[in-house]
């Protein structure tokens, strides 16, 4: 298994805490099927490049006004 410096599978509580939400924003949102992730059995873990694509794919776009 290949470990590098960041971690490829987040839990919930980590990836709460990596996009600064509550835990139970996260598990709602997996409840929902809305935020990507993978079940092991009754774990669940977020794989990082899944989720910075989620987050990438949900960018807004606007315009600055100065």
């Amino acid at each position: 298994m290949n470990m590098d410096k960041e971690k490829r599978y987040l839990t919930a509580e980590e990836l709460a805490k990596e996009l600064d939400l509550s835990q139970s924003w996260v598990y709602k949102k997996v409840k929902t099927g809305i935020i990507p992730h993978v079940r092991i059995g009754s774990v669940v873990r977020f794989v990082r490049e899944d989720i910075q694509r989620w987050i990438d794919g949900h960018k807004v776009k606007g315009n600055l006004k100065v």
